[in-house]
């Protein structure tokens, strides 16, 4: 036994010193790492990072079969082409009604028409009971804002819930023909998102906004402008074209104020 722990001694004793320092070595750094850990943390807690800007757009009566991004040869859509590329293409998605009122309706609470009891264009306002996206986010300190195209999402139905501004403005357009429905070119609801979306900036810099910009184009009646005609024969695409050119535009407006790389903007 003596023979055997001199043996030992003799061949571990030599790299004990070694072993010691690896040892102190490996607290250093772990001290190292736990204090980085703290520092980063303590960091992160006093600077947040800032939160994103939300953009949802809806098209009205859109198919997305007359999309060049869901393989639609005769198409001229290069501003929602790109945000297909840039971003997340949905390749099968479901409206919760083929109706305008029921279905934004839906998609700014994230209940299904029985449960939130819009039922059809006209006649049905949402209750104030619902809870809103708009108002999900307004009390989270977003500015928020809606901004419509159509008569049928005007604010006596109620979806104005949690928005600082609800632009529902069509007064100034021309009478809709017998049956038809009041609504406002593109370029002018853009025009008005832009507008608030510049003061908003200016009276709280650095403030997140949600908005919600709803196009009527492509509805009917189709009345296209030359260009457009001249681009996309069909009158249907024509309008599509045409709302596209708006949404090439925004694009570019945000891009050039500085925002648009902290938006997230969602097209339906």
């Amino acid at each position: 036994v003596r023979k055997l722990c001199e043996e030992r001694m003799r061949i571990h004793l030599p790299f004990a010193p070694h072993r010691r320092l690896r040892r102190r070595t490996f607290f250093l750094l772990l001290l190292a790492v736990l204090g980085l850990a703290a520092g980063v943390t303590w960091w992160l807690r006093s600077h947040p990072a800032p939160r994103p800007n939300i953009l949802l757009i809806t098209i009205d009566t859109l198919r997305a079969d007359h999309l060049g991004c869901y393989g639609y040869q005769a198409a001229h859509t290069p501003a929602i082409d790109a945000l297909a590329k840039e971003g997340a293409r949905f390749a099968d998605v479901l409206s919760s009604a083929p109706i305008t009122a029921p279905a934004h309706t839906t998609l700014l609470t994230g209940l299904l028409p029985p449960a939130h009891g819009v039922r059809d264009n006209g006649t049905f306002s949402l209750n104030d009971r619902a809870i809103t996206l708009a108002e999900r986010l307004h009390g989270a300190g977003y500015a928020t804002g809606a901004f419509v195209s159509a008569i049928v999402l005007a604010r006596r139905y109620n979806l104005g819930q949690g928005f600082d501004r609800y632009d529902d403005e069509l007064w100034g357009e021309q009478d809709p023909k017998l049956f038809m429905i009041r609504e406002r070119p593109a370029m002018k609801t853009v025009d008005r998102f832009l507008d608030w979306q510049g003061q908003a900036m200016a009276t709280a810099p650095g403030k997140p906004f949600f908005a919600w910009i709803h196009l009527f184009e492509p509805h009917q009646p189709y009345t296209p402008p030359l260009w457009a005609r001249i681009i996309a024969p069909l009158p249907y695409d024509a309008e599509i074209t045409t709302a596209d050119r708006e949404i090439g535009r925004l694009m570019l407006a945000l891009r050039r104020r500085g925002v648009l790389d902290r938006t997230v903007v969602v097209l339906t």
